[in-house]
């Protein structure tokens, strides 16, 4: 998870470890801190920028909120977690958290929730089991699910009434976190390649 300014990562490192690295240096990465924390899913640090300041850490019991000052990134406040889970994640939508939950999704403005995040609405497609890890951006939400080989695409822009764009199975591959751009959207396939898909007029 990249910095508001592009020169500190959090990173996972292994089941229940987390890191800070100094990468003003692109060419000589400094690591800043290594330290215990919750158990940590695969994959399960909050994409995105919630607010565009705070990089956000997953575990089963808590998520961690860190913003960066001029030598570090820093753990500013941490609230509940109730919905964490191994084959889901966490996206950053503008001031919201988003989080893949109960074959549908949860949002919540991590600042402000006072409720345990478990009774909070969940918003589903009819039909579609919602599961995997969602990168956001604009109002499209991307949710690649890494043992059905399967991703979703989704119109967010009413957050509350989500409306589907497509969803694809891929036999025989794992899919990884999208990243996705104004033009294109890329999912990693493990050792199958690099799955791009171009928006055409």
């Amino acid at each position: 998870s990249l910095s508001a300014d592009e020169d500190f990562l959090l990173c996972q490192a292994g089941f229940s470890r987390l890191g800070t690295v100094d990468i003003r240096n692109k060419n000589l990465p400094v690591l800043k801190t290594f330290a215990s924390s919750g158990t940590m899913y695969y994959r399960n640090l909050c994409t995105g920028l919630v607010s565009g300041k705070y990089n956000v850490s997953v575990d089963s019991g808590k998520l961690t909120f860190f913003s960066e000052n001029s030598s570090s990134l820093s753990k500013e406040f941490q609230i509940s977690n109730t919905v964490s889970s191994e084959a889901n994640g966490m996206t950053a939508y503008g001031d919201k958290v988003i989080s893949i939950y109960s074959n549908g999704y949860i949002y919540f403005d991590p600042e402000t929730e006072t409720a345990s995040l478990k009774t909070l609405p969940v918003h589903k497609i009819k039909g579609l089991l919602l599961k995997g890890k969602p990168y956001v951006y604009g109002n499209i939400m991307v949710v690649s699910y890494c043992p059905n080989g399967e991703f979703t695409i989704i119109d967010i822009s009413d957050i509350d009434n989500p409306s589907l764009i497509a969803n694809v199975k891929i036999e025989n591959t794992s899919l990884d976190i999208a990243y996705v751009s104004e033009n294109s959207i890329l999912i990693p396939m493990r050792n199958s390649g690099l799955l791009k898909l171009s928006k055409t007029n």
